[in-house]
């Protein structure tokens, strides 16, 4: 697809067609269709898909709001748009089909063919301390206690499980320890950590990632799918556009 590049900001009406044309070009390129039987809905799983991510773009994180800030303002260019509830169940359906466009859109940037990636995390809050005790929240997945920080990865059950999966991790090393790798690809390392920062800082601070809003696993999945799907998908425009990469915020104006 040809996206003109023109660097400047867009409208919000511009953004959601460049939004659309990505999605549905990637859908209409499919080797067979979603659903084998039955009827195509008719609010396609592309009109979903991008609703959802222009809604994560615009801080609106809940399905609920999503339907009503579309149904209020966008009604005539979505006239099928259906009822809360199936438009609720249709954006979950589709979480595969997201996790595959993300993985396509990764792979048009580059981003999977190279040997080197950059990993870090962020803690989420399942409840307050004192009820933690009683929290049935995700049990069996998540513990009470402090998140571990970057150099948390440096124990060495990490290190050894990752060395079984022939993958090479780098890491900050504490204070007290002495480090003897080459002091270049340290600098570009460390260098390199400042644009992980950022992307997780426009995850927390505009889409929302650390706000939980599920009670399993399957629905956090969901959640966090079409969040980073969103993050990447403006990256993937900023790219297409000749703009910086992660100035995300001045994608519409």
């Amino acid at each position: 697809m040809q996206i003109p590049k023109n660097g400047g900001h867009h409208a919000l009406e511009d953004f959601i067609i460049l939004v659309y044309s990505v999605v549905d070009d990637w859908f209409s390129q499919l080797p067979r269709p979603l659903r084998q039987r039955g009827y195509p809905p008719a609010f396609t799983d592309a009109e979903v898909v991008t609703l959802e991510m222009v809604a994560e773009y615009m801080g609106f994180d809940q399905d609920k709001q999503a339907w009503q800030y579309f149904n209020q303002r966008w009604r005539n260019w979505f006239p099928c748009l259906p009822s809360r509830s199936s438009y609720g169940r249709q954006c979950a359906n589709l979480r595969a089909a997201k996790q595959q466009l993300q993985a396509a859109l990764c792979w048009e940037m580059g981003a999977t063919r190279s040997s080197v990636h950059r990993v870090d995390g962020f803690p989420m809050k399942l409840c307050h301390f004192k009820r933690a005790p009683r929290c049935r929240l995700f049990a069996g997945e998540a513990a009470p206690g402090l998140p571990e920080g970057d150099k948390g990865f440096i124990r060495p059950v990490h290190q050894e499980e990752l060395r079984q999966r022939a993958l090479n991790l780098q890491t900050p090393l504490r204070r007290n320890m002495k480090d003897e790798r080459p002091p270049e690809p340290v600098k570009e390392f460390m260098r390199g950590r400042r644009s992980v920062e950022t992307v997780i800082g426009q995850l927390t601070e505009r889409f929302n990632i650390q706000k939980l809003r599920a009670r399993d696993t399957w629905h956090l999945t969901v959640r966090m799918t079409r969040k980073i799907l969103s993050h990447t998908m403006a990256v993937f425009l900023n790219q297409a556009l000749g703009r910086p990469h992660l100035q995300i915020a001045g994608l519409v104006c």
